[in-house]
């Protein structure tokens, strides 16, 4: 069904649908709330320049602006919240900056763990051709980073200009997202997201991103309100949060677990070695910690958290041969 519009109801109806207020619309287009409350009763008509806005605002053609007098199809669901984005190249530069350092910060520990691997191949004297491989491994690991931040920067410079003109509107449903984006004032793209089949969201700075489907979107957190959904929806589902305060403390907790028992295992040999047989005992504080990480390997498994796999396999073979090495001073005891 649908009823008959005026021209000033029509404006009201599209108004309500993005979700804004008289005042807010009328900030928007440069103009007085009374100017917007003439529009829709009536009282006065919105000038060519105004109507040109108003479609950018409304996200619809001025076809669809001045279609009076015949049946409309009833209004459709409200969106909760709405948000006009558009950064400059400044901006744009500080973001993926961001982004960048947050993805290259586990690569940065992954070279200090193969650096400090090195420098117990040196201290052991290990063979040349070991110390040669972990040497290799570490150009190959360096120049691999070093080739993707030289890429990221080159395709920034060819595409810095084209982004910076675009302007990005997300209309937030109770379900989904409608996503527009806007080039020169036209509307290049238009597309609807639901929450489940967002990837992910980081939260960089001064900007929240989401990701789908390998494309990310921004927005700044100064233009969200305070229970936007955001900031909410990253809290609730903190699987889809992977920089979050609770995943940073997770991954924490799940790579110490992992490291430690690793650097007992590794340091194994060396320790009996020095102490002998007869003190082999000690290795079972190393596997105690590998205890605690398969133990924490079950419960991020049972609460969702995605790296749980690790933790368990490095938890289980480490305790197992750490409990193998300490038994030594028991099986040989009669050595003694």
């Amino acid at each position: 069904g649908g009823v008959k519009m005026t021209l000033g109801e029509n404006l009201k109806s599209y108004r309500e649908q993005v979700g804004l207020s008289q005042e807010e619309l009328g900030e928007k287009l440069s103009v007085s709330a009374e100017t917007i409350a003439d529009w829709e009763t009536g009282a006065r008509v919105p000038e060519v320049a105004d109507l040109l806005r108003l479609k950018d605002v409304c996200g619809v053609s001025v076809d669809l602006l001045l279609k009076t007098g015949t049946t409309l199809p009833d209004a459709g669901p409200f969106p909760q919240e709405v948000y006009r984005e558009q950064f400059t190249p400044e901006e744009w530069k500080k973001i993926i900056k961001a982004t960048q350092w947050r993805g290259m910060r586990k690569s940065l520990v992954l070279l200090a763990i193969l650096v400090l691997l090195l420098c117990y191949a040196l201290f052991y004297s290990l063979s040349v051709a070991t110390s040669g491989a972990i040497v290799g491994i570490i150009f190959v690991f360096a120049a691999v980073n070093l080739r993707y931040v030289i890429a990221a920067k080159k395709n920034y410079d060819n595409t810095k200009e084209k982004i910076a003109a675009c302007t990005y509107e997300y209309r937030v449903f109770a379900d989904y997202l409608e996503i527009y984006i806007y080039r020169n004032g036209e509307q290049v793209r238009q597309s609807k997201l639901s929450f489940e089949n967002i990837e992910r969201f980081f939260d960089v700075g001064d900007y929240i991103l989401f990701q789908n489907a390998g494309q990310a979107f921004t927005l700044r957190k100064s233009d969200l309100k305070a229970d936007s959904f955001f900031l909410t929806y990253p809290q609730m589902h903190p699987e889809k949060a992977p920089y979050s305060d609770a995943n940073q403390k997770q991954k924490i907790v799940s790579n110490t677990l992992i490291f430690l028992p690793l650097a007992c295992l590794l340091l194994a040999p060396a320790l009996l070695g020095k102490l002998g047989f007869a003190y082999s005992w000690i290795l079972y504080i190393g596997a105690a910690v590998s205890v605690a990480s398969f133990i924490y390997g079950l419960s991020a498994k049972k609460k969702g958290y995605k790296k749980y796999r690790l933790n368990l396999a490095v938890g289980l073979v480490c305790c197992i041969l750490l409990l193998v090495f300490g038994s030594y001073c028991f099986i040989f005891r009669n050595l003694y």
